[in-house]
This record gives structure tokens, C-alpha cells and sequence, in this order.
């Protein structure tokens, strides 16, 4: 089997979508905040605040949908070095994206106008999943637009620990930040995870799961390569499959028809992960090998270039090959289409090697993809994502 990059499905399907994305379907969530796993697991975001996520409990008709799950990973961007994951915790503007605290969601810029924190509230008004925009169409309700997962219990986890849900710091950091000393400052997203997944397996009978999709947008994107085997060692009698969403962040030190590459903000990174003890955090077989080659394993188990050929749970991934996160200088087209052609080579030569993965590839100057809001089939009448992946996880 060959693993498919695009379906193609008649045009007044891929009209249809367009027009059930236009009317959203209601799609409340409950906010769930661990705060007995600071304890139990010492899951903390970066400020020290308790881990949230939020949930919906699958009301299917058919019995069958309701042991299957939707798990999305939040993405926003990384926080490297401790001056920015202070900032991340602690400033006003940018703590959503490091704290769970009620005042920090409602600071949020891409909060919803006139939407602030509730209990329960549509997936379509919690900032950063805004629907389909960053959820991958995942936590849609419609079938028509989300044809595979629409009616599953799904959970969407904040990300509020800066490093892509990796890191396993034991001691606390401390900080100052605006007048203030001797502010806590925490790298537990590993934990985080553990308790998010020991709380739907106590509470929501989660090891009982028939199906299991892992999604996750750019910083949650990258952490659906890293996790894609951790969730299937946690649910192994669960078919399992991982969905990352704009996360396929490429090296392009080996491009040489590519002009004005940084080189060293990988390296940048690689200590930085190494600080906070990322190595539970990321793919084990990954991990493993680099051990076994006397390698460092924040040198090759980063990238999901590297990590991927480790992945045992089959990927869809979802990307641009002209990703809005890889900005490219000079902008030119010739060098556009230079790094464009270098990241579709990468993806077929580590995803795409493995006739397990498959994937829904475009070349729109877009990060993550509006995959179930109609943008897609607008641009490309009878290009329909949902049908795509759905095809992918009903393969034996």
C-alpha cells in the first residue's frame, strides 16, 4: 500500500463542506483543572498553576463512537532560553500560553470578543482552538466536515508548559519578572501529560478506548510526532493513530539550492531542551538508538525528520510545503519554491518511506491548516482533508 497525499472527491462534496463549515454545529466543552495531579504527579504549567484541558463526552447514537477519542495538543509557538518562558509565565499578554489561571485566558489576544472564560464553552471560543482554525478539524462536531471523529469524546489540552508538552524538570527555577523576585518557574509538560492521561483513564474509562486519534497543532503539532508511541504504550489494546498539524519543522542545512538558512537556532534549541530534561518528553525508540550510537539525543530527536523513521503508531500528517513558520530571505519565488521542493523531498524520504503514514500535503503559504472551515476546498474544489484522513484510519 502506498501511502496517499491528496483524495479527490467529486466538487459538490467538497461544495457541501464549505457550506457546513459557514453554519457550525453547537460544540460545547467542560473545563476539567487537575489541580490533585500537582500533587500526584507534579504537574504544573510554567507559573506553577494546575494543568487544564478541556472536555467533551461523546453523546453518540452509536454506542460503538462513544469508547473513541479525539486528543488535541494546543500549539503556540516554544519559549526557549529562561528569559522567554518567563515572559510566557508571568507577562500579562503572553500567559495563556504559560498558566491556566482565568485572567491569563481572558488577557488572550485570540480570545473571541466578548467570549471570556466559562466553565463550559464552545470549542469554537476557547482561544487557540477557535474550531477548526487550530484544531485540525478534529473537534468539529459536523459530519460532514469532520467525517471520522465529529461524534467521539474529545479533549483538548491547554499548553501551558512552553516546550511542547516534553519537558521533566524536577527542581524549580526561580525567576523575577516586573518588580517582582523569586517567582517559581516550572518545565513539566511530560508530567502534564501523564496526568492528563491518568485522570481520563480514572474519570472517562479512557484504557478501555477502542480508537484513539492524537492531533496537534505547530508546537502541538511536533508534540503528536514525540507522543505518537508514548499513547500507544499508555492504551495498547487501542488502535491509535497521530495527526500532526503544521508540525513538520525541517533543518535546511542540507539545501543547497536554498539561500539565507539560519543554521544555528537548532543548536540553540538543543541545549535548551537538554536544560529542562526533555528526553522523557520525546519519542523513547528515538532515544534509544541514539544512545545505542553514542549520540546526543537532543542532536537527533527533535526534529521530526529524525524522529518519525522511529514512530511505530502510523501519522497523517497534515503541512504545507510552504509552511508561514519557515519565513524564508530573500523572499524570492525561485527561493520559495527551493525550500518548498527541499521539505517535500524530507517529507517523502522519513513520513512518507513508511507505507504505514500517509498525509494531506499542500502548497498554500498558510501554518495551520483551516482543514475543516472550507478554506482548502475553496481553493482546490474536490481536495477534501476529512474524507482523506478518515480513508487513512479505516485502513486495516
Amino acid at each position: 500500500m502506498r501511502p496517499a497525499l491528496l483524495t479527490v472527491v467529486p466538487a459538490a462534496v467538497a461544495a457541501s463542506v464549505a457550506a457546513a463549515a459557514a453554519a457550525p454545529v453547537p460544540n460545547p466543552a467542560r473545563s476539567v483543572l487537575l489541580t490533585d495531579a500537582v500533587e500526584t504527579h507534579g504537574a504544573r504549567c510554567l507559573d506553577g498553576s494546575p494543568q487544564r484541558i478541556w472536555i467533551q463526552e461523546s453523546q453518540s447514537p452509536n454506542p460503538a463512537n462513544r469508547s473513541k477519542w479525539a486528543f488535541h495538543f494546543m500549539g503556540g509557538g516554544a519559549c526557549i532560553g529562561m528569559e522567554a518562558c518567563t515572559q510566557r509565565a508571568y507577562d500579562p499578554s503572553q500567559c495563556y500560553r504559560g498558566s491556566s489561571s482565568v485572567a491569563c485566558f481572558n488577557n488572550n489576544s485570540d480570545r473571541e470578543p466578548g467570549k471570556p472564560f466559562k466553565e463550559e464553552m464552545d470549542f469554537l471560543d476557547v482561544p487557540c482552538i477557535n474550531g477548526a482554525r487550530w484544531g485540525g478539524g478534529l473537534l468539529v462536531q459536523s459530519p460532514v466536515s469532520n467525517p471520522l471523529t465529529h461524534d467521539w469524546n474529545k479533549v483538548e489540552m491547554q499548553y501551558c508548559d512552553g516546550n511542547s508538552y516534553a519537558g521533566n524538570l524536577e527542581p524549580t527555577s526561580r525567576v523575577s519578572f516586573g518588580g517582582q523576585s523569586n517567582l517559581p518557574l516550572y518545565f513539566r509538560g511530560k508530567r502534564n501529560v501523564d496526568a492528563v492521561v491518568d485522570y481520563l483513564k480514572e474519570h472517562h474509562a479512557l484504557e478501555s478506548a477502542t480508537h484513539f486519534v492524537l492531533s496537534g497543532d505547530s508546537a502541538g503539532g511536533i508534540a503528536a510526532y514525540w507522543h505518537a508511541d508514548y499513547f500507544k504504550r499508555v492504551l495498547p489494546t487501542t488502535k491509535v493513530l497521530s495527526v500532526p498539524d503544521s508540525g513538520f519543522f525541517i533543518s535546511y542545512d542540507d539545501c543547497t539550492e536554498c539561500n539565507g538558512t539560519a543554521s544555528d537556532s537548532g543548536q540553540l534549541q538543543a541545549g535548551w531542551y537538554a536544560t529542562i530534561n526533555a528526553s522523557a518528553g520525546l519519542d523513547q525508540s528515538c532515544i534509544a538508538a541514539a544512545t545505542a550510537a553514542g549520540t546526543p539525543w537532543n542532536a537527533t530527536c527533535l526534529l521530526p525528520e529524525d524522529v518519525a523513521p522511529h514512530v511505530s503508531t502510523p501519522l497523517f500528517m497534515m503541512n504545507s510545503r510552504f509552511d508561514l513558520a519557515n519565513t524564508v530571505y530573500p523572499d524570492t519565488d525561485a527561493n520559495n519554491n527551493a525550500h518548498g521542493a527541499f521539505q517535500l523531498d524530507v517529507m517523502h524520504k522519513t513520513v512518507f518511506a513508511d507505507k504505514k503514514n500517509g498525509g494531506f500535503v499542500t502548497s498554500c503559504h498558510e501554518h495551520c491548516g483551516q482543514w475543516a472551515t472550507g478554506q482548502i476546498e475553496q481553493a482546490l474544489p474536490g481536495a477534501w482533508m476529512g474524507c482523506a484522513r478518515k480513508k487513512r484510519f479505516d485502513y486495516p
